[in-house]
């Protein structure tokens, strides 16, 4: 029919279907495209380059970790380089390394003498632990009853944050004191440097010869020998005579210059090895506690290479004396600087400056196989050393008196 209109449906046109507009008049359809999502190649795309915006921003971050952990290592030597300087302003000498020590009365050899406790142990006052230093009786060695809990508390400040394993790390060892007490070992990060050669006198014929062997010492923190009165027991009863001691480094025996003079480096307890050798002895808990004065636990020397870790192989003899061991264990990596900062350790100066010295340093040169310096020679009948002079920046530094004229622009 003419005119005619269907109610409630709008009329179509060409170009679609249409809608009334504002008059009731109809108009082409609008459509709105649909939505799609990523293509699985977009979204590998996208994957991709945020893996590898992640990879560019891990090393920032790691680097940035690192440095806020070597710069509080910086700190907590530092702090014992402060130590020092106040200790020898008390005392008008610097603590020795380590001597030999009053075993007790109730120990398997009564009253007997053995290398006692660590330098650290004589800077408890100046770290601001006198409490510790309270109750740590001087006049026994520290592998007793008495002394047993100022061995198992451990201290920060001897802690570097980038060897992570140590914080807080304890053993307990049940007999393991002179008086069967039960120790607890806590550990450290650092070591005083006794410099290039320091041997406890083993085979002695004479005093004469127990005291040249006490006075190779070159470090500023050396083994003294006895106490100043008479032990009852004599180290070797063929010599009853050759117990002697050394006086410990002074200002003036530190000829040097404060400033050329080590104090303090880095010793990486995280590194120890962790596997027993053929004694079934274990570095990594065996070696290292702060309070023992033991070459493996609280000294280094530069006789051995920075960070032999990755770059020496370990003494091959480990039951015997192949060149010579500082520690109970025999193990040269053990008695050396080391740490986990990238190339290099840092050290504490006796002028109490902090500097970092690199893997790179000139150094003596050494056996890769052992750690072996190749320069150096040892008579194990006498404990003595023989050098061929090879230049060696970091023996160098190591050293209070030798004379050795060392630049800053060679470190």
């Amino acid at each position: 029919m003419k005119g005619f209109e269907v109610r409630g449906r709008p009329a179509e046109t060409a170009e679609g279907r249409g809608s009334p507009g504002p008059r009731g008049e109809t108009g082409p359809i609008r459509r709105v495209p649909a939505r799609g999502g990523f293509t699985l190649i977009e979204l590998l795309v996208v994957i991709a380059i945020i893996a590898v915006l992640i990879a560019l921003l891990l090393p920032a971050v790691q680097s940035a970790r690192e440095a806020a952990r070597r710069a509080q290592c910086v700190n907590n030597l530092k702090q014992l380089g402060l130590a020092l300087a106040n200790y020898e302003g008390a005392n008008s000498c610097y603590p020795y390394g380590m001597a030999r020590e009053n075993t007790g009365p109730r120990s398997f050899s009564p009253n007997g003498y053995y290398v006692g406790s660590s330098l650290f142990v004589r800077l408890l006052p100046q770290l601001e632990q006198q409490v510790l230093a309270n109750a740590y009786n001087t006049s026994l060695t520290n592998w007793v009853a008495e002394n047993s809990t100022v061995g198992g508390t451990g201290l920060a400040a001897l802690w570097c944050p980038s060897d992570g394993d140590i914080a807080g790390l304890k053993v307990s060892y049940p007999g393991w004191g002179w008086d069967g007490s039960t120790q607890v070992l806590t550990y450290t990060s650092y070591a005083g440097c006794m410099g290039n050669f320091c041997k406890v006198p083993v085979n002695v014929s004479s005093a004469g010869q127990h005291m040249a062997v006490l006075n190779q010492a070159d470090g500023l923190f050396a083994y003294l020998g006895w106490p100043s009165i008479s032990p009852p027991v004599s180290p070797n009863p063929i010599a009853p005579a050759s117990p002697g001691s050394i006086r410990p480094a002074t200002v003036a025996s530190v000829t040097d210059g404060l400033s050329n003079t080590m104090a303090f480096g880095e010793k990486a307890h995280g590194k120890f090895n962790r596997a027993p050798d053929v004694n079934y002895s274990i570095d990594y808990v065996y070696n290292g506690a702060w309070v023992s004065g033991n070459f493996g636990d609280t000294l280094f020397t530069t006789l051995f290479p920075m960070n032999p870790f990755s770059r020496a192989g370990r003494d091959p003899n480990p039951n015997g004396d192949f060149f010579y061991s500082y520690d109970n264990q025999e193990s040269n990596a053990s008695i050396a600087a080391s740490s986990f900062h990238p190339g290099g350790c840092n050290f504490a100066f006796a002028d109490g400056s902090v500097r970092f010295l690199k893997d790179s340093i000139g150094s003596w040169p050494f056996d890769p196989a052992t750690g072996k310096p190749t320069n150096v020679g040892y008579d194990s009948s006498t404990c003595l050393f023989s050098v061929q002079p090879v230049p060696g920046v970091y023996q160098c530094l190591s050293t209070r008196s030798r004379g050795e004229i060392v630049s800053a622009d060679q470190y």
